[in-house]
């Protein structure tokens, strides 16, 4: 079982239960009346306090509910604490019944099957969810999400680790100390082996796909976990230290986590590391980038596509390779606002600059507006972007920065976006110095450490003010 401090997470998460449950006890009332037949559901359509005495019976389990922790975070993750919190909640609520029966007696046996029925249906559905729950590294990993772990070290921690990933369902666990040729590895030995072998364990995540690093060592080895956090980000593995996290007490950024007992300290914030919030960011993109395509697509599509053409020759999408999440590549989608250039593999990449006679008069007015990004709305449905994100760059403008500027790869930790932290703050189109890059890059670590659905929706009301504004740094 995983244990988290309550966070704005489960907060939400409740409040998902919350409708989730109001709507199961709803329809289960209609399930339940539908069972008693016709003539039931004829004098219960006609029965005045009807709607009355099902409201009461939503707001007494709901109500129950929120006293006795039933929409608490463990009782999805534990079966026993979810059945504990039913039961009570069905006694109490059954008394309720009771009070109902005393004052509406012919109401009561229809009453009481409409409710029990919509509170089965609930708790079924909830045990279901449940379970889903219990084994998301199996359904993610059928989807193409692997977790393969990484533990470095020995001992105790190292050993309540070994157990818990490995009786989780889905996970792969690689212990890169652990026993040396059978015998057991002290600590200090340990550590001196960490820093000869610092490389080959580098090679190990890699050819092996590890996804998660958990470091047990002493935190008196800084050099080292300096060195893997940084080539944990670099390569889009999660790293974490399991160690006594009182002596990290002095780390502002620090999130702390508990695997049963053992301690887990992640060296930065890091949201979309849970997978209820990447279900929450994609569920938000598709919904957004959906109404945008059905409603607002095709009239753009309709007006910039007739002005491209008559402006200038040639297609009117402009296709072109960018670096998405964990730096795979894809196909880009903007309209085309240049002039029709001969380009080939070996061609430099230039960026875009002001008064670039490469650009249409339509084009300057498009990336003036960013209405050149619109069938990027497109990505986002394929899943190559999201609506907010780190700015993808072209592979050819990330292998000029890579050298130059530490951590860089780090922004594509996340799937790139449409608009995001930076570039609402003024840090877009051309860089001509590396310091204007680096600042870009670290508004957009800061948005990676920060994410909340609440700044992906104040981004996008930033973007559409710039939109109809203008933006000075956007040519």
């Amino acid at each position: 079982m995983e244990r988290y401090t309550q966070n704005r997470a489960h907060l939400l998460q409740k409040y998902i239960v919350v409708a989730l449950e109001t709507l199961l006890l709803i329809y289960g009332f209609r399930l339940g009346l539908w069972l008693l037949g016709d003539n039931a559901i004829m004098v219960w359509s006609q029965a005045e306090q009807g709607p009355i005495l099902l409201a009461l019976m939503v707001f007494a389990w709901i109500g129950v509910g929120s006293n006795i922790n039933h929409y608490h975070y463990e009782a999805i993750l534990q079966i026993k604490y979810l059945l504990k919190t039913t039961l009570i909640n069905l006694a109490i609520s059954s008394v309720v019944l009771m009070i109902l029966n005393y004052y509406y007696p012919q109401a009561f046996p229809t009453l009481a099957l409409m409710f029990y029925t919509g509170a089965f249906a609930a708790t079924g559905v909830r045990l279901l969810l449940g379970y889903a729950y219990r084994h998301r590294r199996s359904f993610f990993s059928l989807v193409g999400e692997d977790y393969k772990v990484m533990i470095v070290g020995v001992g105790e921690t190292a050993d309540e680790l070994n157990k818990f990933f490995s009786q989780a369902k889905g996970s792969q666990v690689f212990n890169f100390l652990g026993n040396e040729n059978g015998e057991s590895v002290n600590e200090q030995e340990a550590v001196r082996m960490i820093r000869e072998r610092k490389e080959e364990l580098k090679h190990v995540c890699l050819s092996q796909g590890v996804s998660e690093i958990y470091y047990t060592l002493p935190l008196h080895t800084s050099d080292v976990i300096e060195e893997m956090a940084d080539f944990a980000d670099n390569n889009y593995i999660h790293f974490k230290i399991a160690h006594d996290f009182d002596l990290l007490s002095k780390h502002k950024d620090i999130s702390v986590a508990f695997f049963n007992h053992t301690p887990i300290i992640s060296l930065r914030r890091d949201p979309l590391a849970s997978w209820f919030n990447r279900v929450l960011k994609r569920s938000f993109d598709l919904f957004f980038a959906t109404l945008v395509c059905l409603f607002v697509m095709p009239f753009v599509f309709l007006i910039v596509g007739t002005a491209i053409r008559i402006n200038s020759k040639g297609p009117i999408l402009f296709l072109q390779k960018r670096s998405g999440r964990k730096n795979r590549n894809f196909t880009c989608f903007k309209f085309r606002t240049m002039y029709v250039q001969k380009e080939s593999a070996d061609t430099p990449y230039k960026q875009a600059t002001k008064n670039d006679p490469r650009i249409t008069k339509v084009g300057a007015f498009l990336r003036k507006t960013n209405l050149d990004e619109f069938p990027q709305f497109i990505n986002v449905l394929l899943g190559h972007m999201s609506v907010v994100g780190p700015r993808p760059h072209p592979p050819k403008l990330n292998d000029q920065y890579i050298p130059l500027i530490k951590k860089y790869p780090f922004r594509y930790f996340i799937t790139p976006g449409i608009t995001g932290h930076a570039q609402v703050n003024g840090f877009r189109g051309e860089t001509k110095d590396p310091v204007e890059m680096e600042k870009r890059i670290e508004f957009d670590s800061w948005y990676i450490q920060n994410w909340s659905l609440g700044l992906d929706i104040k981004i996008i009301f930033q973007t559409i003010f710039k939109m109809s504004t203008g933006d000075k740094n956007a040519y």
